[in-house]
């Protein structure tokens, strides 16, 4: 059972992801009640009441919300739930989303240039272009431009290119 199911749903896994506290600690952990909890070197703190509180020693389960930042992402895919910010391909007028790309593209056999989709087949055609068709190349590049996107999850730690380091 994945992190959402334990949860759920969707709609819970959202508002766990969308309501972290923002405050000195950084929200690193949750429950599946939805409390939140922080790392203070080494220390477990939990969210309660407006404050962070020393946690004591329990037997709870508690989950990474990086990891359910990850699932979430991957059941929006996987059930065509787009939200602001995602990236998408728009080829010909059709969305893909990089998972669906990267799975065109690592189904096709070796020999094939084009993806068609609707008969969901691959052609090797050369010259010849059928309507519709995707190039395995184009979606390849596409794939390799979105690898080498430089995602900040949390800007206070990310340091531009563009920074001039100055001498003494």
């Amino acid at each position: 059972m994945n992190l959402i199911e334990k949860l759920g749903g969707y709609e819970k896994a959202k508002k766990i992801i969308d309501h972290q506290i923002d405050s000195e600690f950084q929200t690193e952990f949750f429950d599946v009640d939805g409390n939140y909890y922080a790392n203070d070197y080494g220390k477990l703190l939990i969210y309660k009441n407006k404050q962070w509180v020393n946690f004591g020693a329990a037997d709870i389960d508690i989950f990474s919300i990086t990891d359910l930042e990850n699932e979430a992402i991957q059941y929006r895919h996987q059930h065509n739930l787009y939200e602001a910010g995602d990236k998408v391909v728009v080829v010909e007028g059709m969305n893909l989303t990089i998972e669906q790309m990267r799975k065109i593209v690592d189904e096709a056999p070796a020999i094939a240039n084009f993806y068609i989709p609707g008969k969901a087949g691959y052609t090797r055609m050369g010259s010849v272009l059928l309507d519709g068709a995707i190039s395995l190349n184009d979606l390849r590049a596409a794939i390799a431009d979105h690898d080498r996107t430089d995602y900040v999850s949390d800007i206070r730690n990310h340091i531009s290119p563009m920074t001039i380091v100055q001498g003494d």
